[in-house]
């Protein structure tokens, strides 16, 4: 047993011995020997390895072999063309000039036609129509999804007025498309205001009624003799709906209106606000809570009038509720005619 243990410790102190006198004869770098970049060993005793030492950096074992397969093949933590052995590989070659009219990279594509060149200065525009001809070239020149007249950038642009407006109103003619019934007028065009009576249709809605806005919102009062459906009917065919009065503000300033058509001693007006089953509803959708009832006037029906006089006695357009199939109110000696709203 001791014979044994003794020449096991004597053999395993050679190998120690050994180590250290190659350790310290080796003079040859790493990869000096064939297989030594990538043997997983420290050959040269440096405390670096394979291609982590930079005995190796030449070694072709330690160059990225293929720049484009997605792989880290000299494992040095760098993939492909983001490697510097692949700074001079042809697939990572870049446009280089986005303005020499040629392909640089040899990708296929050239100047500014080339992804690479995207964010690059020469191929980069300031706006849509910062150079002559680009707001009818067809092209997105600024990139921001719109081209030519379609790009806010390009309003005011002569390319991009209308040659259809020849009064300069800002509608087109309707003989080309547009819905200026009158375009050697500028006074006429949708939504201008109109006059009762005067026998110009100031506002291209083919109705003959005392128009004007507020707020934004244009209301037209036209004096006639017809009932609720036929009412709906004129307000719809003309792009309005049977108004809704949804303010006092807006209640003084329909009032107003047939009091500039000279209609308020003849005439009541539709509005659009009806009865259905035990709630009143505005045919618009409105669902606030205006109302200007005359409650002396209230008899059960079903659809409301704004009345301008009742019996001589000024009403300043309260209302009253009558049969919708009336044209006429009898009682209160008043045609109905109608109140639209957009």
């Amino acid at each position: 047993m001791r014979t044994f243990l003794f020449a096991s410790l004597l053999g395993f102190s050679t190998f120690l011995a050994c180590g250290e006198e190659e350790k310290e004869t080796r003079t040859e770098p790493e990869g000096a020997n064939p297989g030594e970049c990538t043997d997983g060993a420290d050959n040269d005793f440096d405390g670096d390895y394979d291609c982590n030492d930079s005995d190796c950096s030449g070694s072709p074992d330690c160059l990225e072999s293929d720049c484009d397969d997605g792989a880290d093949n000299d494992q040095d933590g760098d993939f492909d063309c983001d490697d510097s052995d692949c700074a001079d590989a042809p697939e990572c070659a870049t446009e280089d000039d986005c303005a020499d009219g040629a392909d640089n990279d040899a990708d296929g594509l050239f100047d500014c036609d080339d992804p690479d060149c995207a964010e690059d200065t020469a191929c980069v525009d300031d706006f849509e129509g910062d150079e002559a001809g680009e707001c009818t070239d067809g092209v997105d020149n600024d990139s921001d999804g719109f081209v030519d007249c379609d790009d806010p950038d390009c309003e005011g642009s002569p390319d991009c007025e209308s040659t259809n407006d020849a009064d300069g109103d800002g509608f087109d003619d309707i003989n080309a498309g547009g819905d200026d019934c009158d375009d050697s007028n500028p006074n006429i065009y949708p939504m201008a205001g109109d006059t009762y009576g005067d026998g110009i249709d100031s506002d291209c809605d083919e109705l003959d009624c005392e128009s004007g806005t507020l707020n934004g919102v244009y209301f037209t009062a036209c004096p006639d003799t017809v009932d609720q459906a036929e009412a709906k009917s004129f307000c719809q065919n003309a792009g309005y709906v049977l108004a809704s009065l949804q303010s006092q503000g807006e209640q003084d300033f329909a009032f107003s209106l047939i009091d500039e058509a000279g209609v308020v001693a003849s005439h009541a007006l539709w509005i659009g606000y009806s009865l259905q089953g035990n709630t009143w509803v505005w045919e618009d959708g409105y669902s606030g809570d205006y109302e200007n009832w005359h409650d002396a006037d209230r008899a059960g029906n079903s659809c409301a009038v704004m009345n301008g006089e009742t019996l001589g006695v000024r009403e300043t357009g309260q209302w009253s509720d009558v049969d919708c199939s009336w044209n006429l109110d009898s009682g209160a000696n008043l045609n109905l005619g109608y109140l639209c709203r957009q």
